[in-house]
């Protein structure tokens, strides 16, 4: 497949790169991606040059068009949206089914990784938190600040929530308590669609690994890849909540479900300096959206519950693939389950019922 990509990427090079010349050869390094992606992504390095010049992603399924042409549209959208946010996300350079598989070409954003350090009593360094927050938040602020107006599918959003509540009910039996806080968050969700009339892009995968800094000395921006899992939604919140949720989850010290829980209860339930920062950026997010405080945590609820739903679809297609995730073994083991369990025994299940307690 690579050596088609190559010649179609050269025949048709100075269209796809305006500024640069032909090149004799293509070289690629492959990143093979999760399993549960469903992608594997080829950089592309021309002439010898240390610096690749794209990204190809390749997708695994033969019938994931939907899945390629829905990223492109959404990066393209951004691109026309704001000149200014759309420096910072890659360019689509090539969309096609080459091969017998779907590719996606992008352009390369500058940067590196943004990196996180542990402190000794086991927290995320307070003053990279501190940046690394702030940098996160001010993006999404921009980035969401015009979402686009959807009045027409405003209802239509409103009743996929509906269907949304009604699968985690069937699927993970939620106690009385949770089905209350299900139909007031789905209440106070619902009243601010219906007052906003817009979608939100989420990223889907707004985490520290598809985030890369800029220096420019006294400052610095971010630029962001990866927008596999992007889509439009209801909730501002989405990518917050998500960064905010992962960035003490990836490197906690302790092992095991106990770590990832108290990693989340020390982010978002405890009183401790972190929460308190936590609790710092949310809020000036609220401010800065011009959004009431007040529906914070309801969209906070949404997000658990999107997120352990999008597990429950993920872990869904790896079973019909014949695979599943080590991870989903060991919570099913831990939980003295069987293997007929394993799909309903997801970690974002435990955030929302550790959410709901309080």
């Amino acid at each position: 497949m690579l050596p088609l990509l190559t010649e179609q990427l050269k025949q048709n090079w100075t269209f796809y790169f305006p500024r640069h010349k032909t090149p004799g050869r293509i070289n690629y390094i492959l990143m093979p991606g999760s399993v549960e992606g469903g992608t594997a992504t080829c950089l592309g390095f021309v002439n010898g040059e240390s610096t690749p010049a794209f990204a190809a992603k390749i997708f695994r399924n033969p019938d994931a068009g939907e899945e390629a042409r829905a990223e492109r549209d959404i990066l393209k959208g951004i691109h026309e949206h704001s000149s200014e946010v759309g420096r910072s996300v890659p360019r689509v350079i090539l969309c096609e089914k080459i091969s017998g598989r779907w590719v996606l070409v992008e352009s390369i954003l500058q940067g590196a990784p943004m990196m996180m350090d542990m402190s000794q009593d086991g927290f995320p360094l307070i003053e990279q938190a501190i940046r690394n927050m702030k940098l996160a938040k001010d993006w999404l602020i921009e980035f969401n600040r015009a979402p686009a107006k959807d009045k027409d599918g405003t209802e239509g959003r409103i009743a996929s929530l509906d269907e949304k509540i009604k699968l985690f009910v069937a699927r993970f039996g939620p106690s009385e308590n949770e089905i209350r806080f299900l139909n007031r968050m789905r209440d106070s969700v619902s009243l601010f669609a219906r007052e906003r009339q817009e979608t939100y892009i989420q990223h889907g995968d707004f985490c520290r690994h598809n985030i890369l800094i800029e220096d420019h000395g006294k400052s610095n921006r971010i630029n962001v890849i990866d927008w596999s899992f992007s889509r439009g939604g209801l909730s501002p919140f989405h990518d917050l909540y998500f960064f905010l949720s992962t960035y003490f989850l990836q490197m906690r010290k302790e092992n095991g479900l106990s770590g990832f829980k108290n990693a989340f209860r020390n982010s978002f339930i405890d009183t401790n300096r972190y929460s308190g920062l936590v609790r710092e950026i949310i809020a000036d997010y609220c401010v800065k959206l011009s959004i009431e405080p007040a529906v914070a945590p309801f969209f906070f609820g949404l997000f658990l519950l999107e997120q352990t739903l999008f597990e429950y679809n993920q872990l869904a297609r790896c079973r019909g693939q014949g695979i599943i995730p080590r991870f989903n073994i060991y919570l099913s083991l831990i939980g003295n389950r069987g293997f007929g369990d394993v799909d309903t025994e997801i970690l974002w299940i435990h955030f929302f019922k550790l959410f709901i307690e309080l």
